[in-house]
């Protein structure tokens, strides 16, 4: 549990760099299974342009391009909050073994009411 509770602080650490940097707030990273950080990402979808840019999806586009599916399986992708549809079916199709949020899409949705740019559903 110590171990989920630091890396749950690094992503939100992640979410204010991507505020700082002009995104909306999330931050991934993932974790091999000897517990060292690989990858990190915070959102960009603002200043990219791109309507793919989450954290999780951008994340795991780079994990895609470095990492055997089989090494992916035994990792941990650690997230500020639950992970979309989208970023679900790019964890999911990249083969990553475990996932673990802040927050689920709910909360968020209790704590940012009616956003626009959050548009919470359940899967």
């Amino acid at each position: 549990m110590k171990d989920h509770v630091f890396y749950l602080k690094r992503t939100i650490e992640l979410a204010e760099q991507a505020v700082i940097h002009g995104n909306t707030p999330f931050g991934a990273l993932l974790v091999d299974k000897d517990r060292k950080i690989i990858l990190e990402q915070e959102n960009v979808e603002i200043t990219e342009k791109d309507c793919t840019g989450h954290a999780e999806t951008t994340l795991m586009r780079k994990a895609s391009k470095l990492f055997s599916k089989d090494f992916l399986w035994s990792c941990t992708l650690y997230t500020s909050v639950e992970p979309c549809a989208m970023c679900s079916g790019a964890i999911y199709w990249g083969n990553v073994g475990k996932v673990v949020y802040g927050i689920s899409e709910k909360e968020l949705l209790n704590l940012t009411g009616n956003n626009k740019q959050n548009p919470t559903l359940d899967l």
